[in-house]
């Protein structure tokens, strides 16, 4: 039965142009975040404004040696580097090729440290600690403080991908995976009601709660490996064009990033909690879709559903708007949410004396979600009468 619901869902046209958008998507999001890199490479006499994968070999070669980890003393190397060249030379068109690109190489990793501040590890710990404390609950400043005593300290940076805010072209394209995902789940259930033809499934050998189990498993099936697909060919062509950012998320994403992570491992929590945050959306729409015939209203009620977290930071007040968006199927994703973001901001949703910090929510909560959702689509189902 498995293997014929399958067959079914590739013989759809709908099913394959969508799967088709889903991959023209992901590509179109990759190379265009590729093609515009390179932005902020500085007009120079000898070398025109440029971007792409030229600005992206040019930027690898001025960057090549300057891999490392940013210690104190370092960050004081460079900051002198950049006052004497400053001093020397007056402006940028001044300065000779090697100077200059020395000097962006420089001052791209400066920039990270609040601008070449050699006290800088302990100004980010005095950072956490103030921000954690503007929030009335001793248990986020504990929690905070705990996580934060097992960073490791000094950072590592080198170029990559990270160097850019791939975080953010990842979530417009997760947001449109994810929309695709729940219009191919949307009519699973609701098109056979509609059609009649659920009448005469369920006269079968294996209706009712067989087959609402092979309906529910073909379609996470599908619609996991049409994600993993997609965020292979969104990851691939950053890794051929970029090549791996072993740099910690501390410098590349937010200096209030509490756990140990590189870039590399950045990009693969990304994926992770955009497929937990699909398989959540789509049980939520085939759980709509087992209870009506009417597809349509499915598909807005998801679309709704995957669109309201957005919504909640603008109309709503801490922490009420936090609790909505991280508890609602669609909370890994949307256009200003998603795991790029929870890194990006210091948040705890806190009940009483326990915290927890909102990057664990987002991959503890679809965890908990799919199976609930799964499990109320196939007894809604087997008690639904035509």
């Amino acid at each position: 039965m498995f293997r014929l619901e399958i067959k079914r869902l590739l013989k759809t046209r709908s099913t394959i142009v969508l799967a088709a958008l889903a991959l023209a998507a992901s590509v179109f999001f990759a190379v265009n975040f590729v093609l515009d890199d390179g932005k902020s490479v500085e007009s120079r006499a000898y070398l025109p404004y440029t971007n792409g994968l030229e600005a992206i070999a040019y930027l690898k070669g001025i960057f090549e040696d300057m891999g490392g980890y940013v210690t104190p003393e370092r960050i004081e190397e460079m900051s002198r580097f950049c006052d004497e060249a400053l001093s020397t030379y007056q402006s940028f068109d001044a300065m000779p090729e090697d100077v200059f690109d020395r000097y962006v190489a420089n001052m791209e990793v400066l920039s990270r440290v609040s601008y070449g501040d050699s006290d800088y590890y302990q100004r980010r710990n005095e950072s956490i600690e103030y921000t954690a404390s503007q929030v009335p609950n001793e248990a986020v400043a504990e929690a905070a403080a705990e996580l934060n005593s097992h960073v490791d300290e000094p950072f590592y940076w080198e170029y990559g991908f990270g160097s850019s805010d791939v975080g953010q072209t990842w979530n417009i394209c997760l947001f449109v995976l994810c929309l695709i995902a729940t219009v191919i789940a949307a009519p699973v259930f609701s098109q056979a009601y509609a059609t009649g033809e659920d009448g005469i499934l369920r006269c079968s050998k294996y209706g009712r709660g067989r087959l609402a189990r092979t309906k529910i498993l073909a379609v996470y099936s599908f619609c996991t490996a049409l994600f993993l697909i997609c965020a292979a060919v969104f990851s691939g062509i950053l890794l051929l064009a970029f090549g791996p950012d072993r740099s910690s998320a501390q410098l590349k994403i937010s200096q209030h990033v509490l756990i140990n992570l590189n870039m590399n491992e950045a990009l693969a929590l990304f994926i992770l909690s955009g497929l937990l945050t699909m398989l959540a959306s789509i049980s939520l729409t085939m759980w709509l879709s087992s209870m009506q015939a009417n597809t349509v209203m499915v598909l807005v009620i998801s679309a709704a559903a995957l669109a309201l977290p957005m919504f909640a930071d603008h109309y709503l007040d801490y922490p009420v708007a936090d609790w909505v968006r991280l508890l609602l199927p669609g909370g890994g994703t949307g256009l200003q949410n998603g795991m790029y973001y929870e890194l990006s901001n210091l948040r705890f949703l806190a009940i009483g004396s326990f915290a927890i910090w909102t990057p664990f929510v987002m991959l503890a909560v679809p965890v908990v979600e799919t199976p609930v959702f799964a499990l109320l689509t196939r007894q809604t189902y087997i008690k639904h009468e035509a």
